[in-house]
């Protein structure tokens, strides 16, 4: 569904490209308002999705500190499901989680609901 593939720039390396970024996200995003305000007539055509970035810390019982958990490519190898796809993130301790198929338009949130559950529950 999505898959990115990219090298991440540190803070330093984005600062060029901030405002960029901001002018050129504002404009992509009245674009697409303007381009679908009239989208309803298609409603059954309407897609989207989401990502849920996870963070694997776990906490030290003795000293309370957290620790980062750098096994994501553990869990990246070893996590299927037919509902959602688990995606390496930038960090050792970072995943993404996706949905396998986009949602379809639908004001009944429980399967979007249902399919957020079922990954917090195996990750």
């Amino acid at each position: 569904f999505l898959v990115d593939a990219g090298a991440t720039l540190d803070f330093n390396e984005s600062v060029a490209f901030h405002k960029h970024i901001k002018e050129h996200g504002v404009l992509q995003f009245l674009l697409l308002l303007k381009k679908f305000q009239d989208y309803k007539k298609n409603e059954s055509e309407l897609r989207w999705g989401d990502e849920i970035e996870y963070h694997l810390v776990n906490m030290d019982p003795q000293t309370k500190q957290p620790r980062l958990q750098l096994n994501s490519k553990y869990i990246y190898e070893n996590t299927h499901d037919d509902v959602f796809h688990v995606q390496p993130e930038y960090g050792e301790w970072m995943l993404e989680i996706v949905p396998t198929e986009p949602y379809k338009y639908s004001s009944n949130p429980k399967p979007i609901i249902e399919n957020f559950k079922r990954r917090y529950e195996k990750i």
